[in-house]
């Protein structure tokens, strides 16, 4: 159940990479798409340079820093890139079914007549054919009576060779996949697990995930199909490789290590699959099964997303705490080189994961701490003793300055409820043209004020400890602010008066989102 790590290292980066892993006590390094193709497993030129010797080299020196190299795969799914589709194509591609030509074409037409079948009624992706050693791919189908008519056909697709061929040659419907991939039949898929199983003695790789399965159901062998290219792998390869895949049968439960699932990107950490993250628990435990919880981003802003907090991130942990569940952090080269605050992200994971491994989590603990609906902070104190404390985070508090009346202060009145009384912390987002400055915050518990100017995309963050930063979108720090007063709010309802000055000439929106903490309780690390 040890946590790992998701990134797209290569040989050239790869120093920086363990650097960072060490940082976050990472034991497994994960890269997402290492290939050239899928199918012969060529090694992209951007990861390595020379194959699978360099491959080796780059798996021997993390080791030699305690840490172990894994790649994913999506199984029997084949790129059109790759040798058994171009120049040319295998005639062991899977095929959904012959159809039945009724004239010669020549090496250029792009209409072709077929007898009716009721193959098209599935629709593809590819729209991908075969005839003799040429591909086709086709753009529409009509119905005329008892034919059809091909359109927009394109020949030679996929780098195959255009010819003539005669009425008499089988042309074959292929099976593909919405990923643009097409499939092997069973014979070819054996060839795909020898390759695979080569690399991994080759090169001394530990992990990998059997991702897309289901695709070997595509050859008609329905749970054969799958379980045979795992038990292959399995029965090749010398040494312990970690392994999981999303689906977990019968079969499969004797083989792979533990089972795990990528994350829906599109959604924001706490709400992506949090349902299914939970119900898998259950399964897992009922199964006597390691328990994971799935993929998990960290991301730098993007039109749709802020940036990751470290909010998001302990969110995430406490799950993992909670439920002795491990997870993968994909974390890409390019966020951990730009995050303005991903060394203080690591650190946490470090410290949540040692924690977790050693069981230092009271049972009562785990319990509150499974709880999606719960936030949580943990600081380390020395080496033996940890600080583990309840948040309690609020909405977000929206002040749009371009609302307001003539000659009316920049501010806004929040009503807030939470229950730890005491110092709070925020989190101020700037979004529009203009910048705002000298904003202040006025609870009856006291006034806080900070002398500086934040502009469009900027945040200004305050912490617990007292220090407050400007920051860029990504939380890279522009400047410190020495902030003026006392930051302290009660417990239950009360209010917030927020205020700033202002461009004159625009007028920003500005969000901010408050955060208290309880109690604290001491976690002992022996």
């Amino acid at each position: 159940m040890c946590s790992y790590l998701i990134t797209d290292f290569s040989e050239k980066n790869l120093d920086y990479v363990l650097d960072k892993s060490q940082i976050a006590g990472f034991k497994y390094i994960y890269h997402p798409g290492p290939f050239e193709d899928w199918g012969h497993f060529n090694w992209s030129k951007s990861f390595v340079e020379g194959g699978d010797d360099a491959v080796k080299a780059l798996v021997d020196k993390a080791s030699q820093r305690g840490i172990s190299v894994g790649v994913h795969t999506l199984s029997n799914f084949t790129t059109t890139n790759d040798a058994y589709v171009t120049p040319i194509p295998s005639e062991h591609l899977l095929k959904q079914g012959r159809l039945e030509l009724l004239m010669d074409i020549n090496d250029s037409q792009n209409e072709i007549s077929i007898k009716k079948t009721g193959l098209f009624a599935l629709p593809m992706t590819l729209n991908a054919m075969m005839i003799d050693q040429e591909l086709i791919t086709y753009g529409e189908v009509k119905e005329e009576g008892d034919k059809m008519i091909l359109k927009n056909c394109k020949r030679g697709a996929f780098g195959t060779t255009t010819a003539s061929h005669s009425k008499k040659s089988p042309l074959y419907k292929l099976w593909d996949y919405p990923y643009k991939t097409l499939f092997p039949d069973l014979e070819l898929q054996d060839k795909y697990v020898d390759r695979l199983t080569e690399l991994f003695n080759k090169t001394g790789l530990k992990q990998i995930s059997f991702d897309g399965l289901e695709g070997c159901s595509y050859t008609g062998q329905d749970d054969y199909a799958p379980a045979r290219f795992v038990e292959q792998f399995y029965r090749g390869v010398g040494h312990n490789v970690l392994n999981d895949a999303s689906r977990l049968s019968h079969f499969t439960w004797h083989i792979h290590t533990r089972m795990n699932w990528g994350e829906p990107w599109g959604e924001a950490m706490r709400t992506g699959q949090v349902e299914n993250r939970i119900k898998n628990q259950n399964y897992f435990k009922r199964n006597l099964f390691p328990r994971m919880l799935g993929w998990f981003l960290i991301r730098l802003a993007d039109k749709k997303f802020e940036c990751s907090t470290m909010e998001d991130l302990e969110w995430a942990l406490s799950e993992s705490a909670g439920f002795d569940a491990g997870y993968a952090m994909n974390i890409s080269v390019s966020t951990l080189k730009k995050h303005g605050q991903i060394d203080q992200l690591l650190t946490a994971i470090k410290n949540w994961d040692m924690l977790r491994e050693k069981k230092c989590f009271t049972p009562e603990q785990m319990e509150r701490l499974k709880d999606p609906s719960t936030e949580w902070h943990l600081e380390k104190e020395n080496e033996n003793l940890f600080s583990l404390y309840p948040l309690s985070i609020t909405k977000h508090y929206h002040c749009s300055l371009g609302e307001l009346q003539p000659g009316q202060p920049g501010g806004a009145d929040w009503s807030i409820s939470t229950p730890y009384a005491g110092k709070y912390a925020f989190r101020l987002k700037v979004e529009g043209e203009g910048y705002i400055e000298n904003p202040k915050f006025v609870t009856e518990k006291g006034t806080i004020a900070f002398p500086c100017k934040v502009e469009d995309g900027q945040y200004l963050l305050y912490g617990f400890e007292g220090k407050a930063h400007v920051t860029d979108k990504n939380y890279n720090i522009i400047t410190s602010v020495v902030p003026q007063g006392n930051a302290e709010v009660a417990a239950g309802d009360s209010h917030i008066a927020f205020a700033c000055d202002k461009d004159e000439e625009s007028a920003p929106d500005v969000t901010v989102r408050f955060i208290t903490r309880g109690v604290l309780e001491e976690i002992h690390y022996q």
